[in-house]
């Protein structure tokens, strides 16, 4: 739908399927785990209010709708949120406004395609909403929790996160667990996954906790 600053997009995949058909994603950012398996139901809890503005604005439009989106051409100054989240890899930027580039203009031309691809799925089967990540539903589902990194500062826009606190509440969730981090996260008893080149061709290793049931 958006770029977001550590989505999973390219991730995804490389994840356990759902074993449930209700997928929570308690930081929801773009929902890229959940858009790329569509379960029959999956609630989305964002801390960021302009995200999910970002979010309803572009499921509540039809595909052909998404498909005629206005492209602001090379050297306008846009201001508008979900182009400059669609545009932008750091989709949690609070800049007020981008001055477009060829870069953007190629990259919402891709995100306008996906969204187009997605906005049905999305706008029948998920429930996106403002709230931290203790609002949501206590119930027994497939939780992919992907929550900023412990040792990454730059790129997110959250308050300071308890990362004790968070593993509580990680592990007393019921049903499938699958917790998302980078090398070096010590607040659960992470694993690797796979190495992920960065924009800049860095290549950092993803590393995730699965509950016991998923790891065995």
């Amino acid at each position: 739908m958006f770029y977001y600053f550590g989505r999973k997009g390219r991730l995804a995949p490389y994840y356990p399927a759902p074993v449930y058909d209700t997928v929570i994603e308690p930081f929801a950012g773009s929902m890229a785990y959940t858009l790329h398996h569509r379960p029959q139901w999956a609630t989305g809890i964002e801390i960021d209010e302009a995200v999910v503005r970002s979010w309803e604005w572009i499921t509540n439009l039809a595909p052909s709708t998404i498909a005629e989106i206005y492209e602001p051409a090379v050297g306008e100054r846009v201001n508008h949120r979900w182009k400059m989240m669609a545009a932008g890899s750091h989709g949690t930027s609070r800049a007020e406004s981008y001055l477009w580039t060829e870069r953007m203009a190629r990259d919402l031309a891709k995100q306008k395609r996906l969204a187009a691809r997605h906005s049905t799925y999305a706008s029948r089967h998920v429930q996106y909403r403002l709230g931290d990540y203790r609002d949501a539903p206590d119930v027994e589902a497939t939780w992919f929790i992907d929550p900023p990194y412990q040792h990454v500062r730059r790129g997110y826009e959250r308050d300071a996160i308890d990362y004790a606190e968070l593993a509580d509440w990680c592990l007393s969730r019921r049903g499938q667990l699958i917790v998302c981090e980078q090398a070096g996260a010590d607040w659960l008893p992470f694993t690797p996954l796979r190495g992920i080149r960065g924009t800049t061709n860095k290549v950092t290793l993803e590393v995730t906790y699965l509950s016991r049931e998923m790891a065995a």
